[in-house]
Parts: structure tokens; C-alpha cells; sequence
């Protein structure tokens, strides 16, 4: 499950996920800070969802599914955090899911304990790295794709002359424009060390994301001559034809 961040009432920012295993669920929450941890067992989020909800009458798995709504959507709740030591108390307030039932209120609370560093380090900062080396990945594969476009409009008009359709033709992209200049910003960093991410990686596993690869291809990487056609070479034009790298067809 992803992070959900949520601000509480006292307009502190925090970000709060799950998982299951098994027959119990594992919580955590964190201030951007510090990392808190709670591992409940479904039973014991079921009495604790009665209790604070007597009046209603719900079968174990609604019980569970009326928890996690809560969770998936605490941005929309009133949600009170009280920090004492260790311990870190959720308190949450929020409308009942379903339209019939959108002004009735349903509570639910939860204490979480306070990690080692250790797990701050895993689940945040590690994390957080890993997600700018995935976005610089991204951001790298779409400038290769737009300058394989520039590329093959620029080949296709040496081969076949300009392009008429004026809804066709596209400015040339550039892509230093996406290069950023901030000292703030953790920018076109941690793609330029592939043993600094394969420390990471072997050490916190990798990221479960694949990125499309593309490679601008060798063919295009120098400019052609623009070829001009007559009757002595109409024939042979008729033959004329990029040919594209992996290109099996």
C-alpha cells in the first residue's frame, strides 16, 4: 500500500501506511522525522472498531473494510495525535462511507510505537531515493523518446522532403530545458552513480517499478544530406527507404 499523507488537527503533516500479513496488519506512520510502527491482528482491530462504534452492527470482514476506508481516505478526517515519549496515539474522526450515511460519524483509534532509526532509513529515506532514481529514469527515456521523434522527422524530411501538413509539424525539443538549475532540489543525482544504486539495491532490495527503455539509435545520430529526386532517379527512389535498427520487419 502507498503512503497516505494526511494533516492533523494541531496542522502537523504526517504519512501513514499498511500492510497484511497473514492474519494481521502492520501500520506505520511517520512526521517526515521519525517512524512509528503498530502490528494488530484483525481480531483486535474488529474489538477495537466495536468499541469505539457500538451502534453499529457489522460482520468481521465490513469491520475491517469500514478500517482501511478510514485509512484510505484519512485525509479527509478529523485525526488528533498525541505524542507522548514512544508512543504515538491516532484518534480518528470521519463520515461513514456510503452516500446514505454521509453524516453519520464512525471513530477509530490506534497506538503505534516508536521505531529504530533503522526503519525511518528503509522505509523514508531509502525510499525517497530510490523514487528520484525512478523519476530521473523516466525523465531520461521520454528525452530520448522526443529526440528519436526530432530524429526521424529530421530523416524523413531528408528522404522525403518537407513535411506539409502543418497540424504534422512540431518544434524541436530540447532537452536541457528539463535539466534544473536548484541547489534545493535532489535532482540528476543518484543516476549518475551505478554503484551508489546498486549499494542501495543490494542492500534494500530493488525498486519494484520497470522503466520502457528507449536509446536514441546510431543511424540517426548523424545528420543527412537532404536527397533531391528527378527523372533519372525516380526509379530508384521507388527502393529508397529508412532502415530502422532492431527493426525485424
Amino acid at each position: 500500500m502507498m503512503w497516505k499523507p494526511f494533516r492533523s488537527n494541531d496542522g502537523n503533516n504526517f504519512m501513514v501506511k499498511w500492510n497484511k500479513n497473514d492474519q494481521e496488519f502492520t501500520f506505520f506512520v511517520t512526521n517526515l522525522k521519525q517512524i512509528w510502527t503498530s502490528v494488530c491482528s484483525i481480531e483486535s482491530i474488529v474489538v477495537k472498531y466495536q468499541q469505539l462504534n457500538p451502534l453499529f452492527d457489522l460482520k468481521l470482514e465490513e469491520a475491517v473494510t469500514q478500517v482501511l476506508n478510514i485509512f484510505e481516505d484519512i485525509n479527509q478526517a478529523e485525526v488528533k495525535v498525541t505524542i507522548d515519549g514512544s508512543t504515538l496515539i491516532l484518534k480518528i474522526e470521519m463520515n461513514l462511507t456510503g452516500s446514505e450515511a454521509s453524516n453519520i460519524k464512525t471513530n477509530f483509534e490506534i497506538e503505534f510505537v516508536k521505531a529504530e532509526t533503522e526503519k525511518f532509513t528503509e522505509m523514508i529515506t531509502i525510499a525517497m531515493i530510490q523514487t528520484i532514481n525512478f523519476l530521473e529514469t523516466q525523465q531520461k527515456m521520454l528525452c530520448n523518446l522526443l529526440e528519436k521523434k526530432d530524429r526521424e522527422i529530421e530523416e524523413y524530411q531528408m528522404e522525403k522532403g518537407l513535411i506539409s501538413r502543418s497540424d504534422l509539424v512540431t518544434g524541436k525539443f530540447d532537452p536541457h530545458s528539463l535539466i534544473s538549475s536548484s541547489q534545493k532540489l535532489i535532482l540528476n543525482v543518484f543516476g549518475n552513480s551505478k554503484s551508489f544504486m546498486d549499494s542501495i539495491d543490494n542492500e534494500y532490495g530493488e525498486a519494484q517499478e520497470n522503466v520502457f527503455q528507449v536509446e536514441v539509435e546510431s543511424w540517426n545520430n548523424v545528420k543527412k544530406k537532404r536527397k533531391y529526386y528527378d527523372s533519372k532517379t525516380a526509379l530508384n527512389s521507388k527502393c529508397t527507404k529508412i532502415v530502422y535498427k532492431n527493426n525485424n520487419s
